[in-house]
């Protein structure tokens, strides 16, 4: 037998014996390739459908994190942190401990406030669960203590953070620069993506009542009395209407006040002698700026920072990221121009900017993706060919947007991504039928709709079961649970809708697109067709910009040029013979089917020919592996030899990750824009003093470079903060800086590690009474700190002995930055001690006691005045030059029901007792949280295993343990749930396989290349130090669904070939060789297809690294391992 016998034989015999069936031109599948106006119909229908959803879907950078959260916040003013604890917290807990599909209580008792974060099952219907939560709240009002306002539940996400964020200036005070903002607040609020507006900085005007003791003392009047008096005075009541014989009239009864004058002038009592004794007379009334909570700068290009007012905005989930900030950006641009002169603000945080960089970034790789892909299959399979495979591109990418906007998803890089990810396996399913139909139609037997029909009937079957293989593969990530299992579900629902929409289009549009197009000819119409095509294609390109579409532009333009040059020496003669010839293979089936066979005679073609039917012939390659395979594969001794090689290459791959030679990280970290400075001073520290200390640091940045602009809040925390300085909500000790860097290509270090060096330089200063936490936003889900250690315990002081017993050892670790505890250095608190017997004696209440000293020393919000469209608030307090320091109060005189003034200290003794700021509980337990982040040169798993390493000797009290959570717990549980969910879908890959095969030695064979997809990917990533994580994984699942696709269409060739009477070994080694060039394909494409996004951005390195290292050895293994096991398992046996 010659060589050209022998590298056709496989094909050869089975198609020679292979006859079309009449029957098949009575399925479903003939309606669409006799119809092929419906098919047309179908791809506008499709395109247009894609199209509409593509610019429908909400686009965003991360997935939405939707885990139904909620908060429940009470404020109990003037109580203790244990107070609050022992009084609302405790209480609210206990009603919620039995709420349905509960997940975790977490609750923080500060001064004066309670805050419960209830965390419930993902699975869990958030409005259901928001009820029944308000439900048990409802329930616990009559439990908790009097004196604490009513509970309020408020929903809340986990990626509830600002997606823009403003700096407003001028020449102006804070009064007029808040003025404006409240303008501002109220049209932003009007969009409809936003859902709230926050601010910091500038002066608000509020009304004060400052009481003198003295006064009240003198004229007998409680404060009681007088705020009484002020509220009734302050008010609007209708009254009814009044009828006359011809009208009615609306009467109302209004005693509202907006002036400082008409409040001092409200009476308030009367003396003996019938004098009216107003406020004025009991209190010093005036206007005057709110205590600040908060100072707000900004610096731009290294300028003195300038006081500013900060406006922060946060969407409804759902909402686009670009519509909303789009609106909200020319909102304020219109009522910018409308102010006075001087107004400017500056943009401090854009995320439509980073998801626009996203987008633009992977919309770039996908151009090159496609252009690699088609380039591939020009050269393999031909114009033609590549042509109806390229086809399956847009299409199952239309189908993908339309789905996915149906099912209320979003557009996001993760998304975008899994596109990218799944272009591999789309086109397989193209080049299968393909690759196959080019096969049938060589023969010369058939005509191409009696081709396409039997290509439809052999491989119908082992499309859907590669399909559903690959689907089952992805499973896992669709039943992850959490945070991250949230994050990822969209890849597993992008890449199931990808290749279910995949099979389908490779059924119902490519074949009967490769029906037409083999009946097609070059004439004058589809010749001007596509000049015109070309013409409007360079012109797109030109249009859009950019280095590869203007590459792709002048490429058009150069075969547009080629194409008039052929026109004008010959091509127009050329176009007239393919017309008539083209019109007589139409009606004759024998003229159609001598073409056909020309076409598969490659042995002279033409350089035209060769482009139009592919450059690279595969069939020069059989030979070679053929011979390769028969020497080393079907020789017992050798075929032994490899199978111990690559069996022993596949043990020191697994070692290579068990050894730690290959490092592990869940999450990358990536290069962003952005870097948050936290600072925080001994609790107790006031606004002036956070302040002062700011300012160091603030003259420390502007000295990097690579910030192009900064962003200062005293009194509030960043929003990467996390829990660092306490509650993470604003606070007189705390104060951050937001640092926008500049462009990516225009500074001299990545974002992580100018983190790092600012860190290092910050920490050198030891400037006294400062902790610093330098971060910079996470790649992946919202998560905890890197590392955090939860211990829990009765007695805060054991907890706080613990705590300073493990900090210390947290803190030496190698790479362990920002090291905090929930427990933190605070004042200690001034108790006045009541005395019950005194109080009775003194016909006192403790209730009343209370309240006169709150309004003492606080300031108490009495009523709101109405201004136009502002409301003013209006406060009560004492003056502070009464009660000028803590021996004054204790003088302070108290008037009883008889008007009887009562010294404080008669009924109360003072005491100085330690105070803490925050009491944390974890699901009903007191906890204690030690948490620290991971620098560049490390990961929370190196932390944890380090700090338990350390600690393994310590000895904890009893009745005390430690529970490690934040990202490791996520991880861990994200993790677990994967490999549940990896069981089952190994059971329904195996069961899929076994009713396609209808045996379980041959489902095993095909589930061979997974491990040896394995050895690729941990030799890869150990040569080239990619670390190992949860993108890897991702990738691993891809590339399991790639490697065990080819492996059934391999199988299922055998299979077919032993059904036709070919003998078992050459069965065997044809099934090989007729499906080398769809592996070799479908390879290639998927590796090339994810190289540019692999290269281009380092979040998903480890992700394109997998399975580009995976699919490079496992698709040249496959083609040798799979054989070996089918002589092996199957031997001479052909009824299984």
């Amino acid at each position: 037998m010659d060589n050209k016998n022998k590298e056709q034989s496989s094909d050869s015999r089975y198609l020679e014996r292979l006859e079309f069936n009449p029957e098949l031109r009575k399925s479903w599948l003939n309606f669409f390739v006799t119809n092929f106006r419906v098919v047309i119909l179908l791809i506008l229908v499709i395109s247009g459908w894609g199209i509409y959803s593509f610019y429908d879907l909400p686009q965003e950078s991360n997935p939405e994190v939707k885990i139904p959260i909620a908060v429940v916040t009470t404020f109990y003013p003037g109580a203790s942190p244990s107070d609050v604890e022992e009084f609302v917290t405790k209480k609210i807990e206990a009603k919620l401990s039995g709420l349905s599909g509960l997940h975790k209580l977490t609750s923080n008792s500060y001064n004066s406030l309670s805050s419960i974060q209830v965390e419930f099952d993902a699975s869990e219907d958030i409005v259901d669960a928001i009820r029944n939560l308000r439900d048990k709240v409802a329930t616990a009002e009559s439990d908790i203590s009097t004196d604490a306002e009513d509970p309020i539940v408020s929903e809340i996400s986990l990626d509830d953070m600002p997606i823009w964020s403003i700096s407003l200036t001028g020449p102006y005070d804070g009064f007029t620069l808040h003025d404006y903002v409240d303008e501002i607040q109220d049209e932003l609020e009007k969009i409809p993506g936003v859902r709230e507006i926050q601010i910091a900085g500038g002066d608000q005007l509020e009304y004060e009542i400052a009481y003198l003791p003295d006064r009240l003392l003198f004229y007998g009047i409680t404060t009681d009395d007088a705020n009484r008096s002020i509220l009734t005075a302050n008010i609007a009541i209708p009254s009814g209407n009044f009828e006359n014989k011809n009208l009615i009239f609306p009467i109302r009864v209004d005693g509202r006040m907006t002036e400082i004058a008409q409040i001092k002038r409200i009476p308030v009592a009367h003396t003996q002698d019938g004098g009216t004794i107003f406020l004025e007379d009991i209190a010093n009334v005036s206007e005057k700026a709110i205590k600040k909570t908060s100072y707000s700068r900004l610096s731009t290009n290294g300028s003195e920072p300038q006081n500013s007012i900060s406006l922060s905005l946060i969407k409804r989930q759902g909402a686009s990221v670009l519509e909303t900030v789009d609106k909200a950006r020319a909102e304020v641009d219109r009522m910018i121009s409308t102010f006075a002169p001087g107004i400017t603000y500056s943009v401090t945080m854009d995320m439509a900017k980073e998801v626009r960089v996203s987008f633009d970034q992977l919309s770039h790789d996908f151009l090159i993706t496609v252009l690699l892909v088609a380039i591939i299959l020009f050269l393999i399979v031909g114009l033609k060919e590549a042509f109806v495979a390229g086809m399956a591109i847009p299409l199952v990418f239309f189908v993908s947007f339309g789905v996915l906007n149906a099912l209320d998803m979003t557009l996001n890089f993760l998304s975008l991504f899994s596109l990218i990810l799944a272009l591999g396996l789309l086109v397989d399913d193209a080049i299968v039928v393909v690759s196959a139909t080019k096969q049938y139609l060589n023969t010369g037997k058939y005509t191409p709709e009696e081709a396409v029909l039997l290509v439809l009937n052999d491989f119908k079957w082992v499309l859907t079961t590669t399909t559903l293989a690959t689907v089952w593969a992805f499973l896992p990530l669709l039943f992850a649970t959490g945070i991250v299992g949230q994050y990822l579900k969209s890849i597993p629902v992008t890449v199931s809708i990808t290749l279910i929409a995949s099979l389908l289009i490779a059924l119902m549009i490519n074949h009967p697109l490769a029906a037409i197009l083999e009946r097609l000819r070059l004439t004058k119409r589809f010749f001007f067709l596509i000049e015109g095509l070309l013409i409007i294609f360079a012109g797109l390109m030109f249009y859009n910009g950019g280095i590869i579409q203007i590459a792709l532009g002048v490429i058009a333009l150069v075969i547009e040029g080629w194409l008039i040059w052929w026109y004008e020496k010959g091509g127009i003669k050329k176009m007239a013979d393919n017309a008539r010839l083209m019109n007589a293979e139409w009606k004759s089936d024998e003229l159609i089917k001598k073409k056909l066979a020309e076409q598969g005679d490659r042995s002279h073609e033409s350089l035209t020919n060769r482009l139009i039917h592919g450059i690279i012939n595969f069939h020069r390659f059989l030979p070679m592996y053929e011979k390769t395979l028969r020497y080393y594969i079907f020789n017992k001794k050798k075929r032994r030899l490899v199978l111990g090689l690559v069996s022993l290459l596949f043990v020191g791959s697994v070692m290579l990750v068990g050894t730690g030679i290959i490092r592990s990280e869940f999450f990358p970290i990536s290069d962003m824009d952005y870097i948050y400075i936290d600072i925080a001073l001994p609790v107790g520290s006031n606004l002036d003093e956070t302040n002062t200390k700011t300012k160091l640091i603030e003259e420390k940045i502007s000295n990097y470079p690579d910030v192009l602009s900064y962003s200062t809040i005293i009194g509030q925390a960043s929003p990467n903060s996390g829990s660092f300085g306490g509650s993470g909500t604003g606070s007189t000790n705390l104060s951050s800086l937001s640092l926008t860097l500049k462009e990516k290509d225009a500074r001299s270090m990545k974002s992580y590690e100018l983190a790092d060096t600012i860190r290092k330089d910050l920490e050198a200063e030891e400037i006294p009474g400062l902790r610093i936490n330098v971060s910079t936003p996470a790649g992946g889900p919202p998560a905890g700190a890197a590392f955090q250690a939860q211990i829990s315990g009765d007695d805060l002081e054991v907890l706080t002995k613990i705590i300073n017993d493990l900090r210390p050892i947290l803190a030496k670790i190698p790479g362990a930055i920002n090291v905090d505890s929930s427990i933190k250095d605070s004042v200690p608190e001034y108790t006045f001690k009541l005395d019950p017997i005194a109080l009775e004696r003194n016909n006192l209440t403790a209730a009343y006691v209370g309240s006169v000293l709150r309004t003492a020393i606080s300031d108490i919000e009495i009523a709101k005045i109405v201004k136009g469209e502002k409301e003013i608030k209006l406060i009560a307090t004492f003056d502070k030059n009464s009660i000028p320091d803590l021996a004054s109060i204790q003088n302070l005189q108290i008037l009883n029901a008889f008007k009887e003034p009562v010294f404080l200290k008669d009924v109360s003794t003072i005491e100085l007792k330690p105070a803490v700021n925050v009491i944390t509980r974890i699901d009903q337990k007191r906890t204690v949280v030690l948490s620290a982040g991971a620098d560049s040169s490390t990961n929370g798993p190196a932390i944890l295993a380090e700090f338990q390493k350390q600690t393994a000797t310590y000895n904890f009290p009893q009745g005390y343990g430690i529970f490690y959570g934040g990202e490791n717990e996520q991880n861990t549980e994200s993790v677990l749930s994967i490999l549940r969910a990896m069981i089952i879908a190994i059971i329904l890959i195996i069961a899929t396989l076994v009713i396609q095969f209808n045996s379980f030695r041959k489902a095993l064979i095909v589930l061979v290349p997974i491990p040896l997809a394995l050895i690729g990917v941990f030799l890869g990533m150990a040569v080239f130090d990619v670390s190992i994580g949860l993108p890897a994984l991702i990738g691993i699942l891809a590339l399991f669904g790639i490697v065990v696709k080819n492996a059934i269409i391999l199988v299922d060739k055998i299979t077919l070939n032993i059904n036709s009477g070919i003998p078992f070994e050459e069965a065997v080694a044809d099934a090989g060789k007729s499906r080398l060039e769809a592996i070799f394909i479908t390879s290639l494409c998927t590796i090339f297809g994810i190289l540019p996004v692999t290269l281009s951005d380092e979040f998903w390195q480890a992700l394109g690294s997998s399975v580009i290292f995976g699919l490079t050895l496992s698709s040249f293994l496959t083609l040798f391992i799979v054989p070996a096991f089918y002589l092996i398992l199957m031997k001479e046996k052909t009824d299984n």
